[in-house]
């Protein structure tokens, strides 16, 4: 795994630890934020992992980021 990918995994580690401290402090709104930075980091080390040749698109709209992955997620 190059060194781009374990950046981005580690940081939205650090996202999910950050919401997981603002949700036991009642943060709430803080804590839907970082989840979705958490989110957002994950699905570009996907997307560096896959592309390694490209840097992940500088969006933030998870819907987008996850069908330029190509994950499909099925409803249950």
């Amino acid at each position: 795994m190059n060194r781009l990918v374990k950046n981005w995994i580690a940081t939205s580690n650090y996202d999910l630890q950050t919401a997981d401290a603002m949700y036991k402090a009642g943060r709430h709104l803080y804590v839907v934020f970082m989840c979705h930075l958490a989110i957002e980091k994950m699905l570009k080390a996907i997307l560096a992992h896959k592309y390694p040749e490209d840097i992940p698109p500088k969006i933030h709209n998870l819907v987008n980021l996850t069908q330029k992955t190509e994950l499909y997620f099925q409803r249950i």
